[in-house]
């Protein structure tokens, strides 16, 4: 439950409600259908947290607890999904600009496979491990294509046997180039043989490999 003036709409509108009418979360529950009142007190914290669509039922039911026209709950709910949206965003934008604030050059490999099999492999050796190169950033920026095909070499050495390199990244397979990320709005794409591919006019951030990652497994 939020606290202070960090409560969505919906929840100001129900508290409120709830004391002027001598009600329970509890009975609140009850009152909105739920055969099961904890059950329903669960949904309850659910929706003040914002998770409107798990929590219809109480929705459904607070016209009628709340002693309110469905205008004013529905006015609530939209309310409370603007706040959700503008936070979102306020705090995407905050998470942007700590992540421009420590930008360190780097580079990514790319290799034949974009979103890694077995998934579990890549998870086990962590994605920074598997395809993120540092660099020493001393040497100057013109060195960054030709410290990223070291790197390269370096992680397929690292992940081969015997002295001898593997072939390819696990889960990912065979490197076929790499990014480098030369500030937040400046990367370019190279081959292994260090010819331009493409000059972007963004930083190719490891954070969507991560999400492409997630969204590929069962619900």
């Amino acid at each position: 439950m939020t606290t202070g003036d960090r409560k969505l709409p919906i929840e100001k509108l129900i508290t409120e409600r709830m004391i002027i009418l001598g009600l329970t979360p509890y009975r609140l529950a009850l009152m909105c259908g739920y055969k099961n009142g904890n059950k329903g007190q669960k949904r309850l914290r659910d929706l003040y947290c914002g998770s409107i669509d798990e929590a219809k039922q109480i929705i459904a039911g607070l016209p009628t607890a709340l002693e309110v026209s469905e205008d004013v709950v529905s006015q609530a709910v939209e309310e409370t999904r603007r706040t959700i949206d503008a936070r979102a965003a306020a705090a995407r934008a905050k998470e942007d600009a700590e992540w421009r604030e420590n930008f360190v050059p780097h580079a990514i490999v790319l290799a034949e496979k974009r979103v890694p099999e077995p998934m579990f492999v890549a998870a086990c050796f962590g994605l920074r491990r598997l395809l993120l190169i540092e660099f020493d950033l001393g040497l100057g920026e013109e060195t960054f294509p030709s410290q990223a095909r070291v790197g390269v070499a370096a992680k397929l050495h690292q992940f081969g046997r015997d002295g001898v390199a593997a072939c390819g990244l696990p889960a990912f397979g065979r490197p076929l180039g790499f990014i480098v990320n030369y500030t937040p709005d400046r990367a370019t794409h190279y081959n292994l043989n260090l010819e331009i591919i493409e000059e972007r006019a963004c930083c190719y951030r490891l954070g969507e490999l991560e999400l492409r990652v997630r969204s590929t497994e069962p619900s």
